[in-house]
């Protein structure tokens, strides 16, 4: 082919993402192990499950992001749906998703709620 022609990045958007998400897993990961290595096994242990503690909300956060950011039109959210405590529990849990998550997903979640009614500065 024509090098003329040939598209200088062939990379979207999204593959950059997911790129930038795999490099920041593996940076967390090779610290991890770093970490470790200086550790006796009675203390790597309990970090171990500090750790897994710690993922296990990441991935609770992760989860419920999904599930805000898919949420039908047709159906109004509420505290009580969510067993959170008013307005502000859910302001802090939008805030604390909007600084975890990926901007793509929080434009999502975003479209569900307005800013207005939740008092979270959308703009970050």
């Amino acid at each position: 082919s024509n090098p003329v022609t040939q598209k200088l990045i062939t990379n979207t958007e999204s593959d950059l993402q997911l790129s930038y998400a795999k490099q920041r897993r593996t940076k967390s990961s090779v610290l991890l192990h770093k970490e470790l290595d200086s550790r006796s096994k009675k203390t790597v242990r309990g970090y171990l499950y500090r750790v897994n503690e710690a993922t296990a909300v990441l991935y609770a956060r992760h989860v419920l992001a999904l599930l805000l950011a898919e949420w039908p039109d047709d159906v109004a959210i509420s505290e009580e749906m969510l067993d959170l405590s008013g307005p502000a529990h859910m302001t802090y849990i939008l805030d604390m998703l909007l600084q975890l998550e990926e901007k793509q997903l929080c434009e999502k979640v975003n479209g569900f709620f307005y800013p207005s009614d939740w008092g979270v500065n959308w703009e970050k």
